[in-house]
C-alpha cells in the first residue's frame, strides 16, 4: 500500500477523495445548536458537565479535520460552518432537533457509535497524517455512545421510560444506519482501491447493528427493524 504526505504529489481522484472524506468528518465533528440548546438543560450537573465535554471533544475534532484540510491547500473557513443553522448543516442527521433529554441520550448512544466506526476505518489507511490524528479522536469519540447509554439506563428504570426511550429508538436507529450510507456506493469502491476506507458500507452497518442491538435490549428495548424508515439502503 502506497502512503502518502500532505506534501506528497497525488493522484487526482486520491486527492479528490480524500479532500472530500476530510470535509466531511470536518462537518460531522461540528456540534450544533442542539447542543449549545441542552448544556444547560441537562437534568444535573454531571449531565451538564458531560454534555460540555462532549461539545468541546467535538470542536476539537473539527479543528483537527480542518487543519488537515488546510495542510492540502483547501480554504476552510470553519468559524463559519459552525454557525451554519441544524437546516442547512450538509449531513441529514445533524438537521434533526433534539426536543427531548431522551433525544440527546438516544443521539449518542446510536449515532456517535457510527461514527466511531466511520473513524476505524482510518486507522493505518494510505494517508499518514490522517493515521497520526485519528487516534486520539477515537480515544475520545468511545466516551460518547457510553454516556449516552448511561443516560438512556437512567431514562429506562421505569415503564414510562421505557416507553419513551422505545419511541425514540424508533426515530433514531433509521438515522443512524443511514449514516453508514449506500450498499452500492460507487465512491466507497473507489476509497476502498485507494486504501483511505477498508470495508464496504454495508459490512459497517451489519457490524454496528451485531454491537448495538444486545445492547437495546439490554436496556429492555426492543431493537427497531433496521429497514423501515431507511432513505439509504
Amino acid at each position: 500500500m502506497r502512503k502518502y504526505g500532505a506534501q506528497d504529489p497525488m493522484p487526482p481522484e486520491y486527492r479528490q477523495l480524500l479532500i472530500r472524506v476530510l470535509d466531511v468528518q470536518a462537518n460531522i465533528d461540528v456540534p450544533n445548536q442542539n447542543y449549545t440548546h441542552w448544556i444547560y438543560r441537562a437534568p444535573t450537573l454531571d449531565d451538564q458537565w458531560w454534555l460540555a465535554r462532549i461539545t468541546m471533544e467535538e470542536l476539537g475534532h473539527c479543528r483537527i479535520f480542518a487543519a488537515l484540510l488546510k495542510e492540502l491547500g483547501v480554504d476552510v473557513d470553519a468559524d463559519n460552518f459552525i454557525r451554519l443553522p441544524a437546516e442547512e448543516k450538509k449531513l441529514d442527521f445533524m438537521k434533526v432537533p433534539w426536543e427531548t433529554w431522551t433525544d440527546v441520550g438516544t443521539f449518542l448512544f446510536l449515532t456517535d457509535r457510527v461514527g466511531k466506526y466511520q473513524l476505524q476505518e482510518f486507522v493505518d489507511c494510505s494517508y499518514e497524517p490522517l493515521v497520526r490524528a485519528v487516534g486520539t479522536v477515537l480515544e475520545e469519540e468511545a466516551t460518547h455512545p457510553v454516556y449516552g447509554m448511561s443516560i438512556l439506563q437512567r431514562i429506562c428504570r421505569t415503564p414510562e421510560g421505557r416507553r419513551d426511550a422505545q419511541r425514540h429508538l424508533e426515530k433514531w436507529y433509521p438515522i443512524a444506519l443511514d449514516m453508514f450510507g449506500r450498499s452500492d456506493s460507487k465512491n466507497n469502491e473507489r476509497y476502498r482501491y485507494w486504501a483511505l476506507k477498508k470495508r464496504t458500507h454495508q459490512e459497517m452497518r451489519l457490524a454496528y447493528i451485531a454491537e448495538v442491538e444486545p445492547l437495546i435490549r439490554e436496556l429492555g428495548l426492543e431493537p427497531p427493524d433496521p429497514l423501515v424508515n431507511r432513505k439509504y439502503l
